[in-house]
């Protein structure tokens, strides 16, 4: 069996492959140029700013960099604000939050629209990792700055919030050692440097599933409630955070036993 035989065959069949996707793509109706995973989900709620911001040369990633910056602000606001103008501050650093957030689910949605020239979408691995930084970076900043930063923490409190980054830091742990495959030592296959094998692993390893967003969700909400509830008093945001903070936890700790431990890492 020659090589060049060998080459056909695996052309032939990646060709009938594409037919059936681009058939299966037809059949749910993913004509438009939004890919068609997140379609008619939330990313319809975007769409009206998606195509014109696309079309004006932004991408995902500057949505990311803002995000950041806006997590960097919040870093800076969070007590030298507060200090000049007294609880207000608190609610700028809160806006600023939120505004972090929304930067989160409208990154996707950028990075998911399909131009519709060059029928390419702007998923790479360098955003899978800029956005899951930025979620780290925003977790991290209200997490940290909370708890050390008032003085009515409860001990439960520190004990969520500690499991919490643990069990959330165990996710990619486990991921990148059950995916992140030592480089060839065979002649026959050419070196690849560590910047294509980072970017080929955040690709295709470090997607977030529908789950891996609820995680999210309830760890960025844990955090947010566990501000208001000291910044401004409010007692029953304190007590709000804890069950978020356990759902996280047990949904992460079930997604590393279900998943992430299948082949024995």
């Amino acid at each position: 069996m020659s090589i060049h035989g060998e080459k056909k065959r695996e052309h032939e069949r990646l060709h009938r492959l594409m037919k059936k996707i681009r058939a299966r793509l037809r059949h749910i109706r993913a004509d438009d140029p939004l890919t068609a995973n997140e379609k008619n989900s939330r990313d319809v709620w975007f769409r009206p700013w998606v195509r014109p911001l696309r079309a004006r040369g932004w991408r995902a990633n500057h949505i990311t960099a803002i995000g950041l910056l806006l997590v960097v602000l919040v870093q800076l606001s969070i007590w030298n604000v507060p200090r000049l103008i007294g609880w207000p501050g608190h609610f700028i650093t809160l806006l600023l939050g939120i505004a972090a957030l929304f930067s989160d689910a409208f990154d996707g949605a950028m990075a998911r629209y399909r131009d519709p020239v060059s029928g390419t979408d702007d998923v790479t691995g360098f955003g899978t990792f800029f956005d899951h930084f930025r979620d780290a970076a925003f977790s991290l900043v209200f997490g940290i700055n909370t708890l050390f930063g008032f003085e009515n923490i409860s001990a439960v409190e520190y004990l969520f919030v500690f499991l919490s980054g643990i069990t959330y830091t165990m996710v990619a742990v486990v991921e990148v050692a059950k995916n992140w495959s030592a480089p060839s030592s065979s002649e026959e296959v050419p070196a690849v440097s560590l910047s294509t094998r980072m970017n080929t692993f955040f690709l295709n390893h470090m997607q977030t599933t529908f789950w891996g967003r609820v995680q999210s969700g309830l760890l960025a909400s844990a955090v947010i409630s566990l501000f208001i509830g000291n910044a401004f008093g409010v007692k029953e945001f304190s007590e709000l955070s804890l069950p978020l903070f356990g759902a996280q936890i047990a949904l992460t700790v079930h997604s590393i036993i279900t998943e992430r431990l299948e082949v024995g890492v």
